[in-house]
């Protein structure tokens, strides 16, 4: 798979001094504690047992504590309270845990600060409601790599937040330019800083040494064409994303929708539910998608 994007990928397309400054910055972004690759490490090992990756998880405290209000949310409505880390990994599974890991140290690197022109809170709000949203149409239409789906929908705007913390002045420049008037966010960040959110967010990924299926998914996620093999996944995304802010499910400081890309039709004609009853499900999802944010919190 292509490996994407480097400093390199990311200049080759705006020659500027304030590209190259801004592509320094993100080079010395905080990078992610070495619990998430530990993680990782141990769920590809098929030797790992629920013990080997409670006894790692169990170092981090608030890590562990976060992991039980998840799974104590109204996200997942489990009928009895799970007490333990033991019992988290069991019911919740490795995959699950991991994903749970991932966005909780992401989180931790931006959190929900609230202003009125970018309000972290509404941001990580819609991101919740795309990742669930997201999930439940692939789920729905039986793709792999669900897990992928979640985290890459849940982060894949993490572009804006870099660029809001790291140059707030100018991004600010930009969302009011947006807000006024109704511009693609895309197309005014490219034009003010040569690059836009979409491949900040991928850098930041390739940093943090995500997996390429997850560098793959955020950067292409607005034109799931370019996503090669996770075509399919990048349409539940994409179609989230629109849905989220469409109905209103928190605010990514974007107000127009990209053309939708007509191949999410053509998998929901052929799922195996009606429209109707996916629709349901899908909003159902969305509007929950906040009992897994404020586990977070």
């Amino acid at each position: 798979m292509k490996q994407l994007p480097d400093a390199a990928y990311i200049s080759s397309f705006h020659d500027d001094v304030a590209v190259t400054a801004l592509l320094k910055r993100l080079k010395d972004f905080p990078s992610l504690s070495g619990i998430i690759l530990k993680v990782e490490r141990l769920i590809e090992n098929p030797n790992t047992s629920a013990h080997d990756l409670e006894e790692l998880i169990k170092l981090d405290p608030a890590l562990t504590a976060r992991i039980l209000r998840v799974a104590n949310s109204g996200y997942y409505a489990f009928r009895q309270r799970i007490s333990d880390l033991s019992h988290a990994i069991a019911i919740l599974g490795f995959n699950t845990i991991k994903t749970i890991v991932l966005t909780s140290e992401v989180f931790s690197v931006f959190p929900a600060k609230r202003n009125r022109l970018f309000d972290r809170y509404e941001f990580w709000k819609h991101s919740v409601a795309t990742a669930c949203g997201a999930v439940a149409l692939a789920r729905a239409f039986n793709l792999d790599s669900v897990d992928d789906v979640f985290v890459a929908a849940m982060l894949h705007d993490i572009g804006k937040l870099a660029l809001d913390e790291i140059m707030p002045s100018e991004f600010r420049v930009v969302m009011e330019h947006v807000e006024k008037t109704r511009t693609d966010m895309c197309s005014v960040e490219q034009s003010h800083f040569g690059i836009h959110h979409c491949d900040v967010a991928a850098y930041l990924a390739e940093k943090w040494k995500f997996p390429d299926s997850l560098i793959v998914l955020m950067k292409n996620c607005r034109i799931p064409g370019k996503a090669g093999a996770l075509y399919n996944q990048a349409l539940c995304i994409q179609f989230a994303d629109i849905l989220a802010r469409l109905y209103c499910f928190g605010m990514d400081g974007e107000y127009g929708s990209p053309l939708i890309d007509e191949g999410i039709f053509e998998l929901v004609d052929d799922c195996s539910i009606s429209s109707t009853e996916l629709y349901q499900q899908l909003f159902y999802e969305m509007d929950t998608a906040s009992t897994f944010l404020d586990s977070f919190i």
